[in-house]
């Protein structure tokens, strides 16, 4: 249901898939006079940011592509391969100098149509097909980022077919605008801020043996931030992705598991991902969500927000992802029913305190040839001894009279599986219950109601319940799960 991101990757420079390369710039040999240094430069930064604006979709490749002059400017051609059509694919944009070191692209396009495969990351071919009705793309650029760089694109009308064997999906979006500033900060690194929104988007989707599914999106709209980004790291992690890409596709097939290049390359990313960045965030927002496939028919949630962020400051490791959903309906369910359809969802899920160095240790231990699951144990418990903390720090949702609130934290062992302590509190058991007394669609699970309060403790108005999983039997609130709780004195 990420509008959003589905929206960044098939409309901000959709026209080039994982195997598409947009070309450094270089003057092309039919443009006698061209400043070299002026072409490289533009061409180099515009490369950059659309590198950044699409993810890592579009990346400078080795073959020249082609800057002519164009009333003290360039028009810039940016080849791009991979299409089975059009044939000579490729972004167009025309760069003026506007003073100080400022460059401005005041017209930025992407083919209107196209057609490529895409190799997924377990080898299978995706074919996808596209077309844009409207675009408006623009970027003003200081090539080396000493300044402030911004871009805004302003997409209509944008459709996409994709087919992947017996699976394909249609999907189209009314239309998608996006902005960001990129800039450089004292150490040299980069920092990137964007925005963008999406309306209408629509999806049906049909599997070989799965009903057709289709959604819509009434509207949505996000925010995002990058701090401290080492580019170089950031194109050896992109280049160690596709390597790991092409092992593992080879390695498919092979029924001794994975393969010792397979293994190398994800060791490969391991170690790209050191030093990457400082700090990231991001949130989502979306509105009026409807859905039908299977089973469901005519859902709706009428907000959900989705929202992450990730700091590495001062060599430690905090991170959050948290997503809530309101409003919450289905056509066709009895008034009964639906009083029971959760109004409120939310879940959050954290990491804080974790120290990267020794976290990174245990990766390269873990993507190791030959590396034993229990040797790993100590390390993954000495990760915690420090203090950090990683599990769901926060969940809620209600049912009616029921509102249940809790956490989550994960306990790792010196030896053996991780352990887990739940927190659960519930208001409003005991109008549930007597509800379900009389309410036939509730009495299969009355039973259940009745043995969760018994092994639960009051706490005011609420029951609460205190669970430990792993290294020895389950408790509940300290006794083992089965057996009768302590008489109350």
């Amino acid at each position: 249901m990420k509008a959003l991101a589905q929206a960044k990757l098939c409309l901000l420079l959709l026209a080039a898939p994982a195997v598409a390369r947009a070309q450094t710039v270089k003057p092309a040999t039919d443009a006698p006079g061209a400043d070299s240094q002026g072409a490289d430069a533009v061409g180099a930064g515009l490369a950059e940011i659309l590198s950044l604006a699409t993810m890592g979709t579009v990346t400078p490749g080795d073959q020249t592509a082609h800057a002519t002059p164009d009333n003290g400017g360039y028009a810039i051609r940016l080849p791009l391969t991979g299409f089975s059509s059009p044939p000579d694919a490729a972004i167009d944009a025309v760069a003026r100098p506007a003073g100080n070191g400022m460059w401005e692209i005041p017209v930025l396009t992407l083919p209107s149509s196209g057609a490529f495969d895409m190799t997924m990351l377990r080898g299978e071919k995706r074919h996808i097909a596209y077309s844009i009705g409207e675009q408006a793309i623009q970027v003003s650029m200081d090539p080396t980022f000493a300044q402030n760089s911004t871009f805004k694109a302003d997409i209509g009308h944008i459709s996409l077919h994709s087919g992947q064997g017996d699976f394909h999906s249609e999907q189209t979006f009314g239309r998608y605008t996006s902005g960001g500033t990129l800039s450089l900060d004292s150490a040299g690194l980069l920092n990137m801020v964007s925005q963008g929104s999406v309306t209408n988007w629509h999806l049906t989707a049909k599997g070989p043996a799965t009903p057709e599914i289709s959604g819509t999106i009434g509207k949505g709209s996000g925010h995002a931030g990058i701090e401290g980004l080492d580019r170089i790291q950031g194109t050896r992690l992109l280049a160690a992705i596709r390597a790991l890409s092409v092992s593992e596709t080879a390695a498919l097939h092979d029924p001794a598991g994975p393969t010792p290049a397979m293994v190398r390359d994800l060791r490969g990313v391991t170690d790209a991902a050191a030093g990457l960045l400082t700090k990231v965030s991001a949130e989502e927002s979306l509105d009026d969500i409807r859905f039908t496939g299977g089973a469901v028919s005519g859902a709706r949630i009428a907000h959900m927000r989705i929202g992450m962020m990730g700091d590495t400051a001062r060599h430690n490791l905090t991170a959050s992802m948290d997503i809530a959903a309101d409003g919450l309906s289905m056509a066709g369910l009895s008034a009964e029913l639906a009083a029971y359809l959760p109004r409120h969802l939310a879940l959050k899920t954290s990491i804080a305190g974790m120290q990267i160095g020794p976290l990174l240790e245990l990766l390269r231990a873990a993507t190791a040839p030959g590396a034993d699951p229990a040797a790993l144990q100590p390390q993954l418990a000495a990760l915690f001894a420090g203090g950090a903390q990683a599990g769901i720090e926060s969940f809620a949702f209600d049912s009616g009279p029921l509102a249940v609130t809790g956490s989550a934290r994960f306990i790792p062992q010196a030896s053996g599986p991780m352990g887990t302590a739940v927190h659960i509190s519930a208001t409003g058991l005991d109008a549930l219950m007597a509800r379900a007394q009389n309410d036939r669609s509730l009495q299969q699970i009355l039973p259940m109601m009745f043995l969760a309060k018994g092994m639960g403790r009051q706490q005011g108005n609420a029951v609460v319940w205190d669970i430990v999983l792993g290294n020895g039997p389950v408790t509940v609130n300290g006794v083992p799960f089965g057996q009768p709780p302590a008489p109350k004195r």
